[in-house]
């Protein structure tokens, strides 16, 4: 993963920092091409061939985005809020969510 994506990982430590979380993102050890390829480099790997592709979410998997964040070891402190500021979050973080997929139809209708 690059540093700052998935955009569900970003947008979810944002919502966390509103509740007073600070996230390291985790893909930022070897969140870039570069930084990828010396690792393997490094550990004895021929490099052949990079591919780069793009994940997008649909609106089903806004809920699956939900689980695997607040199930992922990284994120797990978010679980130390009262049940009704954890409601909040997910709520904050679904609605985030559900803006960025509007303005990405918006543009792909533009383009």
């Amino acid at each position: 993963m690059r540093e700052g994506s998935p955009l569900a990982g970003a947008l979810f430590r944002k919502c966390a920092a509103e509740f007073g979380f600070q996230f390291e993102d985790p893909s930022c050890a070897l969140g870039s091409e570069e930084k990828c390829r010396a690792a393997l480099i490094e550990a004895g790997f021929l490099i052949e061939s990079v591919f780069s592709e793009q994940i997008t979410f649909s609106v089903q998997d806004f809920n699956a985005a939900w689980d695997s964040h607040i199930l992922a070891p990284t994120y797990s402190a978010v679980l130390t809020l009262p049940p009704n500021r954890l409601a909040e979050l997910r709520t904050r973080f679904l609605a985030m969510l559900r803006q960025y997929d509007q303005l990405t139809l918006r543009l792909a209708e533009v383009l």
